[in-house]
């Protein structure tokens, strides 16, 4: 670990400050009450509808009959629902705001689906190339100086949201050598590698090899589990009406947004830090499970107002308080095993 993680830093801000990194919103959940899918160039089928209404089949089985009905499909009101569902997603979505650049993305998620995040688990995996981009546009190749976008099926790379930056690292297939600069997330869930050809050349459906920088991610980690005890530990001090609004967690410092009415008093910040460093300071394991929004409130999971929840989701307890967790959050960031690999927790300033 870095010494950057001893100090935690440029500190608190208040009242809705904004992060100087916007975060995509995932606005998938808008749509997920159709559970379905479909490819808007596929030929649609015909269930001879107008002559069949409903068909009745009768199944002889040990000489009983059993009747089965099988109803109608009405396909012109299906499509007619997955037509809306693409249009609330395209004005929900917080793109670029050049809407021929966002259609782009539509397009591509609509064409290869989501990405597979592995990076709970490992730091490098390998995959198959699936799309390139250079100047907004898919290319079925990319060589050295080019700058360019690489989507992959699956990655380890961690694609900014939550506050927590995305994560750099590279990506390579023999001579061929991709700095990874920077991951967004596009969409909610196609992770989007962005960076320059350092070397060599690639080309769609090849397979490569991708290593992010562990010891930036590490830190990233550690930032982003202070941040967790950073707010309970403020809802100890200030009371429970203070809430997130906002954050950044980079690998040298956090930014924590959050709602109250003055300035917070020296005695405050020390009891803050104290809270802080004490659950740092049993380094203690932290536990992650996978659960239903409803069960993970129901658990005393902390939802932050206003983000967008899946069918699951993931809740992160940390620090050890009388065989309690001190902090009990949802959260898809990476985090930390252990509060101890947090290190020394200081406030350094505060602003609004």
């Amino acid at each position: 670990m870095v010494n950057k993680r001893n100090t935690l830093g440029r500190g608190l801000g208040s009242l809705l400050n904004v992060s100087e990194k916007k975060v995509e919103e995932s606005i998938f959940d808008e749509i997920q009450i159709n559970k379905i899918e479909i490819n808007k160039d596929q030929p649609r089928k015909s269930f001879n509808e107008e002559k069949i209404k409903e068909l009745s089949l009768s199944i002889k089985q040990h000489g009983i009959i059993q009747p089965i009905t099988v109803r109608r499909i009405d396909n012109d009101k299906f499509h007619s629902l997955m037509q809306e569902s693409r249009e609330l997603a395209k004005k929900n979505w917080k793109g670029s705001g050049d809407s021929a650049v966002d259609d782009i993305w539509f397009g591509i998620r609509d064409k290869l689906g989501v990405t597979e995040f592995l990076g709970y688990e490992t730091n490098q995996a390998e995959g198959v190339i699936l799309s390139l981009l250079k100047d907004n546009k898919e290319v079925d190749e990319i060589k050295a100086g080019d700058e360019a976008i690489i989507i992959i099926n699956q990655t380890p790379f961690y694609g900014e949201s939550g506050g927590q930056v995305g994560d750099k690292g590279e990506i390579i297939a023999g001579d061929f050598v991709f700095e990874v600069e920077d991951v967004q997330k596009k969409l909610g869930d196609l992770f989007v590698h962005y960076g320059k050809v350092k070397s060599g050349s690639v080309k769609v459906n090849e397979n490569v090899e991708m290593k992010i920088d562990v010891q930036r991610r590490d830190n990233v980690r550690a930032y982003h589990s202070a941040t967790h005890l950073l707010h309970e530990s403020l809802r100890r001090v200030l009371g429970t009406h203070v809430t997130q609004k906002g954050s950044l967690v980079e690998p040298d410092r956090l930014r924590f947004d959050f709602s109250h009415m003055k300035p917070i008093s020296t005695e405050e910040i020390d009891k803050i830090e104290t809270y802080v460093n004490s659950m740092v300071n049993k380094k203690s394991e932290v536990k992650t499970r996978i659960m239903t929004p409803k069960e993970a409130v129901n658990n005393g999971a902390l939802a932050l107002f206003g983000e967008k929840y899946g069918d699951e989701v993931r809740v992160l307890s940390m620090g050890n308080e009388e065989d309690k967790y001190f902090s009990t959050e949802l959260c898809g960031g990476t985090h930390v095993r252990n509060t101890g690999d947090i290190g020394k927790f200081k406030i350094v300033s505060q602003s609004s």
